[in-house]
Formats: C-alpha cells, structure tokens, sequence
C-alpha cells in the first residue's frame, strides 16, 4: 500500500532538481517504514537516556542512503560512514493511526528529538551537527550527497544503462554526469 504513493512521489520529482528528490525518497514515510529507520534511535539520545526506548540504531537506511540512492561503492565509503549516515538519520520516524484511534492526522514521516543521535558525525571526511539534535544534519548530508561527483557518476551510469545501453561507453557517462553536475 507504501509503493504506490512512494512511485508517484518519484515521479513527481523526475523532472527536478536531483536534491529534492532524494530528500524526499529518503524522509518518505514508505522508506522510513521499509528499512526500519522509524526504530533507528541514537544510542545518546533522550529518550534512551532517560530509559524511555530499548530500541538502537539501524543502518539499513544509511547504507541505501550511501550504496543506491547516490555514492555507490566505488565512492570508497567506509562502514564508518554507513554508521555516521545512520546515526545522522536516527529521529526520523513515522507517525499512523493505530488500531482504534480516533484522533484524525496528520501522518507520515516525521523528526523526533528525543530519538536523534545529539553527538556530530562525519560522512566522508565532512561533520555534520553538533552537540545538540538538529533535523538539519540529514538534509546538509543529503544535500551534500546529491552534488557529489561520485553522486553524479552513479546515477548517470544508472540512467545510461537504462535508457541507451547494456554497456554505456565511457565518453557517454563522462557526458551524462557533467550535465548531471551542472544542471542538478
């Protein structure tokens, strides 16, 4: 029932700048639920130093973050970058009706302090955040991410091998990413 608002969340978007989607597929309440990111909460958080939440941090989402959604692998991203990436996305959850609730909206994806990783971290040599929870960490990162040109040089690859051909040509991929990079 998530894949269907979650397409046409994407389609919506093909036609953009590349940052806003990817700042949408990630905080999309279908992704947060599917990769588990709505659990993720930081090990120095709020609400697992008060005692209030056993759950810890997920890196499902930091890893799809980092590996599909724009670096790839051929970046040279480390572990400890899947971990910072985690860590910057722990607070982002999820907010559905349960079971016979009556309160009405509204839903979807949301930050919560109290579960936000406060500590700064590093994804590929750049800090993000500081020492207090800010919502701003994933977007900086993301954004970060997006104008990246290993960003550029996967997703142009991707499209190549879609749209033009099994085996895209280097001359053709070099073309791609710098219209990538200069248009967003």
């Amino acid at each position: 029932t998530a894949i269907g608002p979650y397409m046409r969340m994407l389609r919506g978007h093909m036609s953009g700048h590349f940052s806003e989607m990817l700042r949408e597929a990630v905080t999309h309440p279908a992704m947060v639920l599917y990769l588990d990111n709505a659990k993720s909460v930081g090990p120095n958080s709020p609400a697992r130093s008060k005692g209030k939440l056993k759950d810890s941090f997920n890196e499902n989402l930091g890893r799809e973050l980092l590996e599909l959604f724009t670096l790839s692998p051929a970046s040279g991203y480390t572990q400890n970058d899947v971990i910072a990436a985690a860590m910057i996305l722990t607070g982002w959850g999820l907010k559905r009706p349960q079971r016979n609730q009556t309160v009405s909206g509204p839903y979807g994806s949301f930050f919560d302090d109290s579960k936000h990783e406060p500590s700064a971290q590093t994804v590929m040599d750049q800090q993000y955040g500081g020492a207090y929870a800010n919502r701003d960490k994933l977007l900086r990162l993301m954004d970060d991410l997006a104008r990246h040109p290993a960003t550029a040089r996967h997703i142009s690859t991707k499209l190549a091998t879609a749209f033009i051909s099994d085996a895209p040509s280097k001359d053709l991929i070099e073309r791609l990413t710098a219209v990538f990079q200069q248009s967003d």
